[in-house]
């Protein structure tokens, strides 16, 4: 064979495949595809046609009135439907976008910013890979930074098959990884030590204590006295939750229920001692500062709340203000506790809002699954957290609220959207009280909860006693134990038998 042939021959079947190629991935994506949760809203169709190595059609995001299972969603919201963009089939990967989608302050007819568009336009983008009839897909939304309705990364994995067919049982588990340190980080205990006659033992050294993890003796290499000086940060967000329901706001006294939450907490501030320092913050969709350090002796404090009175402008940052606050303690020697007034409704948790062109709205269909975006961000506030030695101590009031879609002061709650939506508000409470545990443990703070305003200004009021200032000893020792998610137990003793102690935690969970 000449060598024209040759070329003539392999060129042929390069084309040969490329058009074999192309006619296969019409074959495999062409059609509809579904996914469909256990929850009524959680409903996704995919309408594809591949045109070569292109991809086009629409998403539809809810179940809608046709939906034979729906558990009465389908009374309320029809399918909101968004044309798929920038289609592209590459083998068995493929990759689109979801056009048209508004803003969620847009879909709440929130004025926009500066252009005509707050955030500007949504890019909401999946890619996956075909696994014969099903297609595992990740739907990716980046964070809008201009866009105080949007916050963090957006991250779902789903996996849609083609209608008609059989599911295949199982997914794989989604797993975050949390960064490791070099070398594993002591574990800490805060202890108070009685004597017989129920008075404070102050002067015991690292020699006159014994520690015990899952039984074991573990070597004590640091003990904080109860004489270090004590660095706090209060922290205060808009949340307006604590004051009961948001439909009866009107009946309240805002300005003057968070003028006495403001002087509870002066309470709290005047009984550290001279050698403590302390600072105020607030926080919303940022956080900063309304009272920088200052030392007890420094005088009357004359910091006002009014930033935290006005209307909240975004979604609520926690995360981001733990990674802000803990950079203000860089510098501050002796303890650090950072004690957070919220809610705990961190914005990434939000339910999602999607509205198309023709004014359609729904629920995100994805709101309940895993967000990757989240979780990764939630393991590297952990982390940060364990690294900075400051405690963090939450102070939550009346947190039995469904979720909303904005902040308090523009009520959407998704009771009244969704009837049936019990089990949707059960798994979104769950999820909040489980990251507020995870941050205060991993810390070695704590989680005080309470349900009136009254509450508020008590908890406050006695927050002295509830970190131990100027009684607690902190244990440090290092463990050997791996970072398993498991539960370890420690128990703290000291050589006096005749002495008494009482421990702030009774273990800790290895994250």
């Amino acid at each position: 064979m000449s060598q024209a042939s040759k070329f003539t021959a392999v060129l042929a079947g390069v084309l040969l495949g490329l058009f074999s190629s192309q006619f296969e991935a019409q074959d495999t994506v062409s059609g509809k595809w579904v996914w469909a949760g256990n929850r009524g809203w959680q409903r996704i169709t995919l309408d594809l046609k591949a045109s070569g190595n292109r991809l086009s059609g629409s998403i539809s995001l809810g179940p809608g009135s046709k939906a034979s299972n729906a558990d009465d969603w389908e009374y309320f919201f029809e399918p909101a439907v968004f044309p798929i963009t920038s289609g592209v089939i590459a083998g068995n990967n493929i990759t689109f976008e979801q056009a048209a989608s508004r803003t969620a302050s847009q879909a709440r007819g929130i004025p926009p910013g500066p252009g005509g568009r707050e955030g500007g336009r949504d890019t909401v983008k999946y890619y996956g890979q075909i696994q014969g009839n099903s297609i595992a897909l990740t739907r990716d939304e980046p964070a809008r930074l201009s866009d105080p309705f949007s916050l963090g990364t957006r991250r779902f994995r789903f996996v849609v098959h083609r209608a008609g067919s059989t599911p295949s049982p199982g997914t794989s588990d989604i797993r975050i990884e949390t960064p490791s340190p070099a070398s594993p980080l002591p574990v800490s205990l805060d202890v108070e030590v009685m004597d017989t006659a129920g008075a404070a033992v102050l002067s015991l050294t690292k020699d006159d204590f014994v520690v015990q993890e899952d039984g074991a003796v573990r070597p004590i290499v640091n003990v904080v006295p109860p004489n270090a000086s004590v660095n706090v940060m209060l922290m205060f967000d808009h949340n307006l939750t604590w004051l009961k329901d948001p439909d009866s706001l009107k009946n309240v006294n805002i300005q003057g229920a968070w003028e006495r939450l403001f002087q509870s907490s002066l309470v709290f501030l005047s009984r550290l001692r001279l050698q403590d320092r302390f600072s105020i913050g607030v926080f919303e969709d940022t956080a900063r500062s309304a009272l920088d350090w200052r030392g007890v002796q420094n005088g009357r404090v004359t910091a006002q709340l009014g930033d935290v009175v006005q209307p909240p402008r975004g979604q609520k940052d926690i995360y981001g203000m733990i990674q802000w606050a803990l950079t203000r303690f860089a510098g501050q020697n002796g303890r650090k506790s950072l004690i957070v007034f919220t809610d705990g409704r961190d914005g990434r948790l939000s339910p999602g809002w999607f509205a198309d062109s023709r004014q359609r709205e729904v629920i995100d269909p994805l709101f309940g699954l895993v967000n990757d975006g989240e979780a990764q961000e939630f393991a590297e506030t952990l982390y940060s957290l364990k690294q900075s030695g400051v405690k963090l101590h939450f102070i939550v009031i009346n947190s039995d609220h469904d979720p909303e879609f904005g902040p308090a002061v523009v009520p959407r709650r998704i009771s009244g959207l969704y009837p049936g939506a019990t089990a949707g508000i059960r798994d979104y409470l769950s999820g909040v009280r489980s990251r507020l545990k995870q941050l205060a443990e991993i810390s070695g703070g704590r989680v005080l909860y309470g349900n009136t305003p009254q509450d508020a200004s008590l908890l406050f009021s006695d927050l002295h006693q509830a970190l131990g200032v100027g009684k607690i000893y902190t244990l440090e020792f290092q463990s050997t134990q791996p970072s398993d998610g498991a539960f370890h137990r420690i128990e703290a003793g000291v050589l006096n038998k005749a002495f008494r102690v009482t421990q702030y935690r009774d273990g800790y969970i290895a994250h």
